[in-house]
C-alpha cells in the first residue's frame, strides 16, 4: 500500500507502525541459540540466499526493461550504480529495487539480538541490552549523516521492537483465547491504538526507516509501539471471526516472495493498463485505482509463488525444502506401513 498513490496522510498512518510491526513479528518466533556458527548458517539460508536471488531478478529486470519505460525512461544510473547497492545493501542505495534492504537489516537485527541473547543471564539484563541498542540507535540517527552498510544504522532501533516482540509477543498476544470479554479487550485496544496513532500523525515527522529517518526519537518508539500493538489487537480479534482466512494466511506464509516480486508485478499491471486498453498511467494517481494495483500485484504473485516452491524451492530456503521432503516421506512411509499392517490384519 505504501509503494503506490495513496493519500500521504493515509501513508503516513502506516508508515508509523509498518516497518517496526515487521520486526516486533520476526521477534515473536525468535528463538534462543548457542550454536552461533549454526545460526549463521540458518540465517543465510532464509535471508541472504533470497536478497541475492531476488536482487539478480529484479536487478535484470531493470537492467533490460524498467530503466526504459516510465519514470526510469530519463534516468541516468549507470548499469554499475546498482551493483554496487547491492553490496552495500542499505536504503535507497539498492536503486533497482529498494524494498529489498529489508533483509540485510533484519539480517544484521537478528545476528544482533543473538549477542543479546547469548550474554544475559536474566531477563533484565536483556531489557538493559535493548534499551542500549535503542539509544545507540539514536546517537547514529543524531549524529551520523549517512546509512551505515547492511541498515546497521536502523537495525539498532528495530532491535527494540525486535526484543520487544520476543519478550512480551507470545504472553500478550499469541495465546488470546477467544471469547466475548477477550474480544472486547482486543476491540478496545485496538480503537484506542488507532485513535492515538491518527492524533498523533501531525506531532511527528514522516518516519522512513529505509533512510533511517524518524523525526522526534521518543515520539516515534511511543507512537509506533502503540500502533504495533493495536495493529496485533485487531489481527486476533479478526481471527476470532469466522471468516475464511486460508487466502490471508497463503499470502501471509509467502512474503518473503511477495516482497522479491510486487513491484515487477505492478509495472506488469501498469504495462497491461497502458499498452493493451490505451489508459494513461495517471490513472493510478486515484486512490481506488492505486489500491486496485496493490492488490493486483500480490495477485498476480501468487503463480510466482506456486512455481518457486515446486520447482525452485533452494532460491528461498533450500535447507526447509530438505526437511519437508524428509517429512513427507517419512509421512508417505508411514502411511504406507499402515496401509500394508490393514491389508496384513484384514486378510488374517
Amino acid at each position: 500500500m505504501v509503494h503506490v498513490s495513496i493519500p500521504s496522510d493515509a501513508k503516513k498512518f502506516i508508515y508509523i507502525s509498518l516497518i517496526p510491526l515487521f520486526f516486533f513479528l520476526s521477534g515473536i518466533f525468535s528463538k534462543k541459540q548457542a550454536d552461533y556458527p549454526a545460526f549463521f548458517k540458518k540465517k543465510c539460508l532464509r535471508l541472504l540466499i533470497p536478497y541475492l536471488t531476488f536482487n539478480i531478478i529484479t536487478y535484470l529486470f531493470w537492467l533490460l526493461i524498467g530503466r526504459h519505460f516510465g519514470d526510469d525512461a530519463n534516468d541516468s544510473t549507470a548499469f554499475w550504480q546498482p551493483l554496487l547497492g547491492v553490496i552495500y545493501g542499505s536504503g535507497h542505495a539498492i536503486i533497482h529495487y529498494v524494498p529489498l534492504w529489508f533483509l540485510p537489516c533484519i539480517f544484521m537485527t537478528e545476528n544482533l539480538y543473538f549477542l543479546i541473547q547469548k550474554y544475559s543471564k536474566s531477563q533484565k539484563i536483556k531489557i538493559i541490552f535493548i534499551v542500549c541498542c535503542g539509544i545507540l540507535g539514536w546517537i547514529n540517527y543524531r549524529f551520523n549523516p549517512y546509512l551505515l552498510p547492511w541498515g546497521a544504522g536502523s537495525a539498532l532501533v528495530m532491535v527494540v521492537f525486535y526484543g520487544f516482540g520476543d519478550i512480551v509477543g507470545n504472553k500478550i498476544f499469541i495465546n488470546t483465547a477467544n471469547s466475548i470479554k477477550n474480544n472486547a479487550l482486543l476491540f478496545v485496544i485496538c480503537l484506542i491504538s488507532m485513535i492515538f496513532v491518527y492524533f498523533w500523525l501531525p506531532i511527528n515527522k514522516q518516519i522512513e526507516v529505509v533512510d533511517n529517518m524518524y523525526g522526534n526519537y521518543i515520539f516515534f518508539l511511543v507512537g509506533a509501539s502503540v500502533g504495533v500493538v493495536g495493529i496485533i489487537a485487531f489481527c486476533k480479534l479478526f481471527e476470532n471471526i469466522s471468516v475464511p482466512l486460508k487466502p490471508l494466511i497463503f499470502a501471509g506464509q509467502n512474503t518473503l516472495i511477495i516482497l522479491g516480486f510486487h513491484l515487477i508485478t505492478m509495472s506488469l499491471v501498469k504495462a497491461i493498463t497502458f499498452f493493451i486498453f490505451r489508459l494513461p498511467l495517471s490513472i493510478f494517481d486515484q486512490t481506488f485505482a492505486a489500491i486496485t494495483l496493490a492488490f493486483c500485484s500480490i495477485i498476480i504473485c501468487m503463480p510466482i509463488i506456486y512455481i518457486i516452491k515446486k520447482y525452485f524451492p533452494f532460491l528461498i530456503d533450500k535447507r526447509e525444502h530438505l526437511k519437508t521432503q524428509k517429512l513427507r516421506l517419512a509421512t508417505d512411509e508411514k502411511a504406507e506401513f499402515t496401509n500394508v499392517n490393514e491389508h496384513f490384519e484384514e486378510g488374517a
